[in-house]
């Protein structure tokens, strides 16, 4: 008997979290006066999974300071308590109901998002098969941008040209958009792009990309000792001027840091 108790408990817990990230949830219901010239953009993996105690983060302190937010590893919680949207237009993704976790990949706006779509990515490998990780594409104005968290990177030269695979698949997908930001988690140090031995994986990069401009900031190994400081958070950017780029640091609970930067459309 206590045995059913315990496994109806746990059966109940894991329905109400299949169902709390299975529900694409897209808000828009606030819009900022001023005239849009400028965005003020924040990428962020703020590492926050969805069986651990993390659902307390102060993520309205995070937006407090920026027009727009892509959070990655945001994971719906059991509750969902990361579902609000805290006063901003706000996109989480569905999770597919076969995934032990939904993509991670969550929006915030203090503008009006005309368009949304999700692509999932089929070719993960090792333990990110358990996740439902693709790309968030949204629109604000005339600005295609894109938050995505990539395949991460299990010390296999595989695992590499697999997310540069996704971020192929992304660029092409975007290729017929003026003006567009591509950012989030790229798992690959994103600086050995031009050595001879990624030469062969970015070459199947489409080239409507303007050289391949981007930013990238070091992420920082606040508590992981052994964690290496790759640049691999950022964006990539196309016909749109990017100035004011600084790394943030806002929560102890994770070894990345934030990389806000100011947006000219």
């Amino acid at each position: 008997m206590f045995f059913s108790i315990v496994a109806f408990i746990i059966l109940a817990i894991i329905i109400n979290y299949k169902l709390c990230c299975s529900r694409f949830v897209k808000i828009t219901n606030f819009i900022k006066d001023k005239p849009l010239k400028t965005l003020k953009i924040l990428t962020y993996n703020i590492q926050r999974f969805p069986y651990t105690t993390k659902g307390n983060l102060d993520i309205t302190k995070i937006l407090s300071t920026h027009d727009i937010v892509c959070f990655q590893e945001n994971f719906c919680s059991f509750s969902g308590n990361n579902r609000d949207s805290f006063g901003y237009n706000c996109i989480h993704p569905p999770g597919s109901f076969y995934k032990l976790i939904d993509s991670g990949l969550s929006v915030y706006s203090k503008y009006e998002i005309t368009f949304i779509d999700f692509i999932r990515f089929d070719n993960l490998v090792s333990i990110d098969k358990l996740s439902d990780k693709g790309f968030l594409v949204f629109k604000i104005n005339d600005l295609y941008i894109v938050n995505t968290h990539l395949q991460a990177v299990y010390k296999k030269s595989d695992d590499i040209e697999i997310g540069f695979k996704q971020l192929s698949l992304i660029s092409e997908y975007c290729k017929d958009f003026e003006k567009v930001l591509i950012c989030g988690d790229f798992n690959i140090d994103l600086r050995e792009i031009v050595l001879p031995k990624y030469g062969k994986i970015i070459t199947k990069i489409p080239t409507h990309w303007s050289l391949m401009d981007g930013i990238f900031n070091s992420s920082s190994a606040i508590k992981k000792e052994n964690y290496l400081p790759f640049y691999y958070d950022g964006a990539f950017y196309k016909n749109i001027f990017i100035t004011n780029v600084k790394t943030e640091f806002f929560i102890n609970d994770t070894d990345h840091l934030g990389v806000s930067f100011e947006v000219f459309l």
